[in-house]
């Protein structure tokens, strides 16, 4: 199987950010998620992306990324910046506010948008705004 990976952001004070590519996709069924697993082309770094019909959860290396629908959720990030530094905590907020699915025989286009911010239900403080569509060939 092969997936179409788009990914449009759209930062705060910052010009539209587009990410597109197309990889091999592995599918599997785990613990009530549908999940596909890749590896994004340009940084080699490996990606997961499952989903139930109201919870959407990324992997992407060693970042994290919980989404619900209409619901801000904390996702902790910890950063280190050099080895021998300590390790601090960096709050993000995600919101969930589209999520679609979409089959034939032939295609499979999971589409969905979130926000994210630093503060719980605060726009004034958002990163910014993403849109993710996924297109699976069988």
């Amino acid at each position: 199987m092969k997936i179409k990976f788009l990914s449009v952001a759209q930062p705060v004070n910052s010009d539209e950010l587009v990410t597109n590519f197309t990889a091999s996709v592995e599918k599997d069924n785990d613990f009530g998620y549908e999940a596909y697993t890749f590896v994004e082309p340009s940084q080699g770094v490996s990606n997961r992306i499952e989903f139930n019909e109201n919870e959407i959860n990324i992997f992407a290396g060693a970042t994290t990324l919980k989404l619900r629908m209409n619901e801000w959720i904390l996702n902790v990030f910890n950063i280190q910046a050099t080895p021998n530094s300590p390790v601090s905590n960096f709050d993000i907020w995600t919101y969930l506010t589209d999520f679609n699915v979409s089959r034939d025989n032939q295609i499979d286009v999971i589409e969905f948008k979130y926000i994210l911010t630093t503060k719980q239900e605060d726009l004034d403080s958002k990163v910014g705004d993403y849109k993710i569509t996924l297109t699976i060939s069988k």
